[in-house]
């Protein structure tokens, strides 16, 4: 007699693989202002703590930028203007940066249309699509399916 039966596991569906990672379609000129908070950030941090080294300074922050562009160049490259992604786990570096331009009085325009554009990104949040990556760079899913697609023909 088994007093706890299982029951039978439903497969998850495709689009709900666990280990995708998901993504915010951000525009250009987004990017142009994330890139603007990132460098005025740093400018910040430079003058105001000086007794920082450089390594403290940028934590990492410039790659993020460079990776942008990459996926930026990536969508371009495809065919596909669909947008840049930009991963939720990455929303924290720009709130951290626009933290820094407030802790260390950085340009308040700058500040509020960068408070803005993270809010804006928190509201996308609930939309984030799932990415792959094609040649190392990630793309929307949608936009890798066809790339492979068009390479297969």
């Amino acid at each position: 007699m088994t007093l706890f039966r299982r029951s039978p596991r439903l497969p998850r569906p495709a689009a709900l693989d666990r280990h995708e990672p998901l993504a915010v379609e951000i525009t250009s000129d987004e990017l142009r202002l994330i890139h603007a908070v990132f460098e005025h950030a740093k400018e910040r941090l430079r003058i105001k703590r000086w007794d920082m080294s450089p390594a403290e300074i940028t934590g990492g922050r410039d790659e993020l930028i460079a990776t942008l562009y990459r996926r930026a160049g990536a969508g371009s490259v495809t065919g596909e203007h669909r947008g840049i992604p930009f991963f939720t786990g990455e929303f924290s570096a720009y709130d951290y940066a626009l933290k820094k331009l407030e802790t260390y009085d950085g340009e308040r325009t700058l500040l509020a249309k960068g408070r803005s554009l993270l809010n804006e990104l928190r509201f996308r949040e609930g939309r984030a699509r799932a990415i792959r990556h094609v040649g190392g760079v990630a793309v929307f899913r949608d936009t890798a399916v066809r790339h492979d697609q068009q390479a297969l023909s």
